[in-house]
């Protein structure tokens, strides 16, 4: 987590090259942390952002508050924050875009322009004064708001801009500004935990008795991992459910982007010779995009 900081550095996931700063309302303090997406004002639109970091107050004036955070974990760590620098400079590419194209798709959240029905629209629809196909793209709204490409897709049909402009003009439809959520769902798992630990022992099943310890080893168990060492847990499960020994309720899981983890490999004893070429090879680095060749001969023994 951030060191407690009422502003925070911001990567937005649009086209742009700067990073922005954000204030943070106190309610939200705790949450903040380095690598998490944040849902921003960003000039007429609301988007994802990625918490880069805290920051100083700057000195154009006073920042806008960021309006949710998005993630219970970090989506990178902070170690990644360099590198995504580092490549956004590079290839002269904007770092939000950097770090979107790095992360799995479907993740942000953007808000567009849909098209709602009015009260006044709602009225015209029980008259005679609508052509049919004003006719046919209140009754769409009416069932579901929703932006003009979709409508046409809807509708089969072209629809004038200066058709839209005209219903809107006359109040019988609205542009709203909508959240539109990336296509990743939430991974929801079923859990089970402990209504009461004074469960007595002696009048269950051997398996019934393992799946009652292993949740007592960890507070709470997910339904998959007790499969594993009960096959027949999801069935037994709604029996110590039924006798109100146990709690079964749906859990969203975290999703690793990065991918699971992985145990770093023992580093290899270098020889002296080694070390001299390594320190070398380090003093280099850290030029900024110069590039430097090495030709390393690899002898097997």
């Amino acid at each position: 987590m951030i060191a407690v900081s009422s502003c925070i550095e911001v990567a937005v996931a649009l086209p742009v090259y700067s990073t922005y700063v954000y204030s943070v309302p106190k309610n939200l303090l705790t949450l903040v942390s380095t690598g998490k997406r944040v849902l921003v004002p960003f000039g007429q639109r609301r988007v994802t952002g990625y918490i880069l970091g805290a920051c100083k107050k700057t000195d154009q004036g006073e920042t806008k508050n960021i309006l949710d955070i998005l993630d219970d974990e970090p989506l990178f760590p902070s170690s990644m924050i360099q590198f995504f620098r580092w490549t956004a400079d590079y290839y002269l590419h904007p770092i939000g875009d950097v770090i979107k194209c790095a992360l799995p798709g479907g993740l942000n959240i953007y808000d567009f322009a849909a098209i709602a029905i009015t009260k006044k629209g709602e009225e015209a629809l029980s008259g005679n004064s609508l052509t049919p196909l004003e006719r046919e793209i209140l009754n769409w709204v009416k069932e579901e708001s929703c932006g003009l490409k979709k409508l046409r897709e809807k509708l089969s049909s072209k629809i004038p801009n200066a058709l839209i402009y005209a219903m809107q003009h006359q109040g019988l439809i609205v542009h709203e500004r909508e959240l539109k959520v990336g296509i990743t769902k939430p991974k929801i798992q079923r859990h089970v935990s402990l209504i009461d630990s004074n469960i007595p022992m002696g009048s269950l099943s051997a398996s019934k008795q393992k799946i009652i310890e292993a949740i007592k080893s960890q507070g709470e168990f997910s339904v998959n991992n007790l499969k594993k060492l009960v096959p027949s847990a999801p069935k037994l499960i709604k029996h110590l459910e039924a006798d109100r020994h146990i709690s079964i309720f749906n859990k969203q899981v975290y999703r690793d982007p990065l991918g699971e983890f992985i145990k770093p490999d023992t580093p290899h004893r270098l020889t002296s010779e080694q070390n001299h070429v390594v320190s070398k090879v380090i003093r280099t680095l850290g030029g900024k995009f110069r590039g430097t060749w090495f030709l390393l001969l690899l002898v097997y023994s």
